[in-house]
């Protein structure tokens, strides 16, 4: 399926729902997360530097995710 062309507009509109998305999970996800387990953090390890590993938190387990900011994005074919 090939990508669609979008306007410098589309992508604003995207990019702003991106970031309400980023957001509003750490609003509601953040008070009741916790800090990443040793296993979690050295599986990461090779991905990310120390302080971003150190400063890294993990969602409460049995959250469920919502993407309601991003239903309209996918609309456009792109996720």
């Amino acid at each position: 399926m090939p990508l669609p062309t979008l306007s410098a507009a589309q992508i604003e509109w995207i990019v702003q729902r991106v970031v309400a998305y980023i957001k509003h999970q750490g609003q509601t996800y953040r008070p009741d997360a916790g800090s990443l387990t040793l296993n979690q953090s050295n599986a990461m390890r090779p991905f990310f530097r120390e302080p971003a590993l150190d400063s890294a938190s993990r969602p409460p387990r049995a959250s469920r995710h919502s993407s309601q900011f991003l239903y309209p994005v996918n609309r456009c074919g792109l996720l």
